[in-house]
């Protein structure tokens, strides 16, 4: 877009202009895709095949996977469920049962009566009765109608905290030096705050909620400061990462890692024309929960060992090609499914993606993937190709 353009900034949005960030918009909102060059003013030259920003992105993920970098991740939903019902009212949208203890995130999906996909993201568990709901920004108001429609008539309020917190993403393998650094008063080993896991810390001159969790499939952590604490909490993130090499990474290189890692993209992966079966992300299903959740008796009816679908992960074999989103992909010559969404895997060395794919697929049949009019051939996998069991988040 090039009008109604910075109206929605996120309170570090000034910082990252002069630290040389390139801003795209989505839901309104300046985010920043990718940074230039020291020196210089980085503009985007759109095309199908390597850009001039595509070396910058690729030094972006590499400081992810080997250092440590900061994420403005500002444009995330951000909701506050509180009050006696506050457990109600979140158990009934989310699949997942966030029934557990305070300082714990889950990962959830919130589906429609026809048991598909609306929203996916994570419930926090602040405490007894409060709840930290964390959503795809352009969700927001999606996000909102479902949370107060279930909260209406129930001991519950719904906050709208978006605006309220930045959320700042701390991601990369010494992503926890850098948080001693920043914060050497707190505990930061494995067993002080394991994966998944929150608590509040005192970082530069206040206090933020930090939550360790990861969209890059590496260490990280997400720190959460008031707006009017963002600017100080960054920079000191900042000047203390300076002897680790830290970079500053934006969302295209959030996309290149994500897409290593198989995590799925709201609007690209899942939505309203997938099912949990054929996301292959049945296990947020909590089918036994005290009263159920929407969509639950649709997805009652449906077979997990028999999807409509299947989500697997593609890679290249070719290092050349680019993925777009929505090739076409063949086994032994025949079209078995396509491309929901891909990026260039700058670890791996070649284009890779997640397709959703018929079922029934052969999968040691020979696979190639139609970009731009010309057949690819292409390795088809299971598992991600990045650290599939994990690990690396929960070192």
């Amino acid at each position: 877009m090039h009008t109604a353009r910075n109206i929605r900034r996120t309170p570090l949005y000034s910082r990252l202009e002069e630290l040389g960030a390139c801003f795209g918009e989505i839901n309104g909102l300046e985010r920043a895709f990718w940074y230039g060059d020291p020196g210089t003013r980085p503009e985007y030259d759109h095309s199908y095949g390597r850009t001039s920003w595509f070396d910058n992105v690729a030094a972006e993920h590499r400081a992810t996977r080997e250092g440590v970098t900061l994420f403005d991740l500002s444009a995330f939903a951000k909701f506050e469920v509180a009050g006696p019902d506050a457990l109600a009212v979140c158990q009934r949208v989310a699949t997942a049962n966030v029934d557990g203890p305070v300082d714990k995130a889950v990962y959830t999906l919130f589906l429609n009566e026809n048991g598909t996909i609306e929203i996916d993201g994570t419930i926090t568990r602040l405490a007894e009765d409060r709840f930290l709901v964390v959503t795809p920004s352009f969700t927001q108001r999606q996000t909102e109608m479902m949370l107060r429609k279930e909260a209406k008539g129930r001991a519950a309020a719904v906050f709208d905290a978006t605006s309220a917190y930045a959320t700042i993403a701390v991601t990369g393998p010494r992503s926890r030096e850098l948080m001693e650094r920043v914060a050497p008063h707190e505990d930061w080993s494995n067993e002080a705050q394991p994966y998944t896991h929150g608590r509040r810390i005192e970082i530069a001159d206040g206090y933020a909620y930090c939550l360790r969790v990861s969209f890059v499939g590496e260490l990280g952590y997400e720190v959460y400061p008031s707006a009017d604490l963002a600017v100080n909490v960054f920079d000191a993130l900042l000047e203390a990462g300076e002897e680790l090499g830290v970079r500053l990474a934006g969302y295209h290189a959030l996309d290149t890692l994500r897409s290593e890692k198989g995590y799925r993209h709201h609007g690209h992966d899942i939505g309203p024309d997938v099912d949990p079966y054929s996301a292959g992300l049945g296990f947020t299903l909590a089918k036994d929960k005290p009263g159920g959740f929407i969509g639950l008796e649709a997805v009652l009816k449906l077979d997990p060992k028999a999807p409509r679908l299947r989500t697997v992960y593609v890679k290249l074999d070719d290092p050349e090609p680019l993925f777009v989103h929505d090739e076409t992909l063949y086994c032994n010559g025949e079209q078995v499914g396509r491309l929901s969404s891909g990026a260039y895997g700058h670890s791996l060395g070649a284009a890779v993606g997640l397709a959703l794919v018929d079922p029934g697929v052969d999968f040691d049949g020979a696979f190639e993937v139609r970009c731009k009019g010309v057949r690819y051939p292409a390795t088809v996998s299971r598992r991600p190709f990045h650290d599939p069991t994990g690990e690396r988040l929960k070192v």
